[in-house]
């Protein structure tokens, strides 16, 4: 009862934590300065009566903020590409309630499938969903086909040129912060190497995470640069993060391959830069088993339930139980954090009809009623990543303002009371959905993507034992087993936090897998590989592991068990490493 009650109190300070996010105001107010150039030049093109349904579309502009300006400007070209589709299949199929909950469904799977198997950034795919609801709504309320069209082709093409124009340059780029955030991890993994430190549990969890900062960054900067990397800037990164790289290969070298000589080819690392083609991305991340999928599989349900239930309830269009469903439900992320999510929607959507209420009683003419809407996008931009039920506080008036503004002759109160149902419709069916469906998904999950790893490590094994590590095949063999370690770690993040006890042996499972691939990375950058490791012997017997394994489901593998076969793999190839040594918590 005690624990229940210390869990129950932990998941309600989560609610209310309100998060550190410094710098976070210089977000929101490039995010501020792109929506009010895109509503500009709306006005001056389409008229001012048009001016605020363009904020909707300039929110594509924040797509993958994270990312550097050149991976951003083939990103917000496609999701520019997407969001027109979306919405012209909206506007096309207006309000026939079985085109719109059958439209909708597709639109959202298709958007949250393809967005999560190719990068799963913040703030997610949502606006790909909320645009089309909304511009299948606004020709119901008198705003023609043609002009909808216009204000989305508009205002998210605007929006995508303002904010590269406005992307952090040098010391605030993305690949600048990602070489920052590599050496910082790298230098706890030295210090804690040079206090000679006999936490071995600690030094593998500080050299997961330096070596998987190091991997991240080096897909980073290839993001920046493409095939042709120039600019002393680019340059100057890819020497630091080679520098730190090789001190990643040194310090595991030297603690797990006692006597190896590291010896690096100059232009090895510029070779080894970068993700998996997308096409490799693709087609794993849209297999039934992947967790692109399960998100997919979710939002579909969702979509389609909450239509049902709002067109049997009869209300006047269900564009906003929609939104609040896609707002919820869009991210591939844990069932607890898209509950917070659900909780927080509810409570500032709640609360923000307040506010609307007392702005709508001041009749404010059309040019305050974008000034304060341009203010309030500031503040959700500045309290989105600080707690989301204050941004939703912020985001409920002006989306009424947005949606309201071409339907005056509509009472307030009805307003009010069709979107505080439209809510609770929106977040109910999501809660319903997520924990009423594929409970034990997180598993099959995360056996999946660790056979997945196993598998590239395996054909690493193998390169390494025939001499071909540095061939084309090997640096493209460690460039996906690299991706796959990645993928591994932020997977069972995320099952963890939905099983967190029948998952919780998956730690160690973790750290064995771990030990396995970094061992066979850095003996690619060894003198003579083959002389500390038996990567022959190990490739045989890895492939005889991944074979005994079971077929990938919903049941769990021991993980004791597999943290022994693993070890007795590594015990075939480097016979001197540390085994067993090494032990998470259950």
């Amino acid at each position: 009862m005690a624990i229940g009650l210390s869990t129950a109190g932990s998941h309600l300070s989560a609610l209310a934590e309100i998060k550190s996010a410094p710098g976070q105001w210089k977000v929101a107010l490039r995010a501020t300065a792109m929506t009010t150039v895109t509503v500009l030049v709306v006005w001056a093109t389409l008229g001012k009566e048009l001016a605020l349904l363009s904020i909707i579309g300039s929110f594509i502009g924040n797509t993958a903020i994270r990312r550097p300006w050149r991976a951003r400007l083939h990103i917000l070209l496609w999701m520019d590409a997407a969001y027109l589709i979306g919405c012209a299949i909206a506007v096309l199929i207006g309000d026939n309630p079985v085109l719109f909950t059958l439209s909708m469904t597709a639109i959202a799977m298709t958007a949250v499938l393809g967005y999560n198997a190719l990068m799963a950034d913040p703030p997610g795919p949502m606006f790909l969903i909320i645009g089309p609801a909304i511009a299948s709504y606004l020709p119901t309320i008198g705003v023609g086909a043609w002009q909808v069209m216009a204000v989305c082709a508009l205002s998210c093409l605007v929006a995508s040129v303002t904010t590269l124009v406005l992307h952090p340059r040098a010391k605030e780029s993305a690949e600048t912060l990602a070489v920052a955030k590599a050496a910082d991890a790298v230098e706890d993994l030295t210090e804690a190497t040079d206090k000679a430190s006999d936490d071995a549990l600690e030094l593998a969890r500080l050299r997961d995470a330096a070596y998987a900062e190091v991997l991240a960054a080096s897909m980073t900067l290839a993001e920046a640069s493409g095939r042709n990397p120039v600019g002393r800037q680019w340059h100057s990164l890819l020497i630091e993060l080679r520098k730190l790289h090789f001190e990643v290969i040194d310090e595991v070298a030297e603690r797990w391959l006692p006597g190896a000589v590291v010896e690096v080819e100059a232009g090895a690392q510029r070779r080894y830069l970068g993700a998996p083609p997308v096409e490799y991305m693709l087609r794993w991340g849209l297999s039934p088993r992947s967790l692109p999928w399960l998100a997919a599989r979710r939002i579909g349900m969702a979509i389609a339930l909450t239509c049902a239930v709002s067109y049997g309830l009869q209300l006047h269009h269900p564009f906003w139980a929609v939104m609040t469903t896609a707002l919820v439900m869009s991210l591939g992320t844990d069932r607890l954090s898209l509950t917070h999510r659900g909780l927080h929607r509810m409570l500032g959507t709640l609360a923000g009809i307040v506010v609307f209420i007392g702005v709508h009683a001041l009749h404010p003419p059309l040019e305050a009623a974008i000034a304060i809407c341009l203010v309030l996008v500031f503040l959700v931009q500045w309290t989105a990543v600080r707690n989301y039920a204050i941004a939703a506080f912020f985001v409920t008036p002006m989306a009424l303002l947005v949606t309201t503004t071409s339907n005056e002759g509509q009472a307030v109160g009805d307003v009010v009371g069709e979107r505080i149902i439209d809510t609770l419709i929106g977040v109910g069916v999501s809660l319903l959905v997520m924990w009423a469906t594929d409970r034990r998904a997180p598993i099959a999950l995360v056996r999946r993507q660790f056979r997945r790893v196993l598998r590239v490590t395996a054909d690493l094994l193998e390169l390494l034992a025939a001499g071909d590590q540095a061939s084309e095949t090997g640096f493209r063999v460690r460039r996906d087993l690299a991706y796959e370690q990645l993928q591994a770690a932020r997977i069972l993040k995320i099952a963890q936090e939905d099983l967190p006890v029948t998952l919780g042996s998956w730690s160690r499972v973790e750290i064995t897998v771990n030990q396995l691939v970094f061992t066979a990375l850095v003996a690619c950058w060894l003198r003579d590989p083959t002389e500390h490791l038996d990567a022959a012997g190990m490739a045989t017997r890895l492939r005889t592991v991944i074979r005994e394994l079971p077929p990938v489901s919903t049941r769990l593998v021991d993980a004791d068990q597999l943290c022994e076969q693993l070890d007795t793999v590594l015990g075939i190839g480097a016979p001197q490493l540390p085994l067993r040594t090494v032990q998470a918590d259950d």
